[in-house]
């Protein structure tokens, strides 16, 4: 998944949204109560919204809700298990064989 955050303590923080933000690589105290939506949302194998501390520069990216056509064609495209690798009838189990002895 790409993202326009780098975070690094190297580097002030910096919001260049859309191009890029500069972020430290831990939230601080502040971020509970200062975080703030910048931008607007984006569709990458989901919607999200990028989330900055006002105070310290801490920013966050945040799932607001699931692209479900990126889903069912990731599953689509999933193998789908053979014949010999699911698991044996419910009469073949440990189980089965505990009660019937």
């Amino acid at each position: 998944m790409r993202t326009i955050v780098e975070y690094t303590d190297a580097k002030r923080p910096r919001n260049q949204y859309p191009r890029r933000i500069v972020s430290p690589t831990r939230p601080a105290a502040c971020c509970a109560d200062q975080m703030k939506v910048i931008g607007k949302q984006h569709r990458d194998r989901g919607k999200f919204v990028y989330k900055r501390c006002s105070k310290c520069g801490y920013t966050v990216r945040c799932v607001v809700g699931l692209d479900w056509r990126w889903i069912r064609a990731q599953l689509s495209q999933a193998p789908r298990p053979v014949a010999s690798l699911r698991s044996h009838p419910w009469r073949e189990t440990w189980i089965a064989y505990r009660w019937v002895s």
